[in-house]
């Protein structure tokens, strides 16, 4: 009922992934490593601009063609909100320059869980100065970028996973280089 009557007060918002990390988002070329949104596939008339084979198409373009609306106007729509989220060990790992499976990464995670609380709780609602005492100001300033949604974003096609990060490789992140966990025995 809350979700068909869409009750605001009931439903406040839905929590996402970035679709974008699909394998199949985008319309493209893997042999080619070239990709695209729908509107620039008619642009090229469904061909690959390098090699002239036919694009495949993803899902976006799929979307586009089913929609009733642009993209535009059906952000303007009166609907629920969506929120979406970046994993707290991927922003932690995209942060400090490590693998999202290593012990400095895992070490940071379960400070900032038993410090602060739940993951959502931490990437929703925890005030930044918790996250920066409980971990690093680059950790809480990468938790503000993924509420804000100013994330580095690379679409998925041909299937070839899309890439959701807080910063670009190159990007800076605010601070020193992490250094590797030394653990004393």
């Amino acid at each position: 009922r809350i979700i068909k009557e869409g009750d605001r007060e009931k439903f406040l918002y839905t929590i996402e992934f970035y679709p974008e990390e699909g394998k199949y988002h985008y319309d493209g070329h893997r042999a080619c490593k070239f990709s695209c949104h729908p509107s620039k596939t008619k642009k090229y008339d469904g061909l690959c601009p390098i090699c002239k084979k036919p694009l495949v198409i993803g899902v976006m373009n799929r979307v586009i063609e089913l929609g009733d609306r642009t993209e535009e106007n059906a952000k303007k729509c009166n609907r629920i909100p969506y929120k979406s989220l970046v994993p707290l060990v991927e922003i932690i790992a995209n942060t400090v320059k490590h693998g999202w499976n290593t012990k400095g990464v895992k070490v940071i995670y379960d400070q900032l869980i038993e410090q602060i609380g739940t993951e959502f709780f931490i990437l929703l609602h925890a005030s930044l100065k918790k996250i920066e005492v409980a971990s690093s100001k680059q950790i809480a300033d990468a938790i503000q970028r993924v509420r804000d949604g100013r994330i580095h974003v690379v679409p998925g096609y041909d299937g070839e996973f899309g890439v959701v990060k807080v910063f670009a490789d190159n990007e800076d992140r605010g601070g020193p280089e992490q250094r590797s966990l030394i653990i004393e025995r």
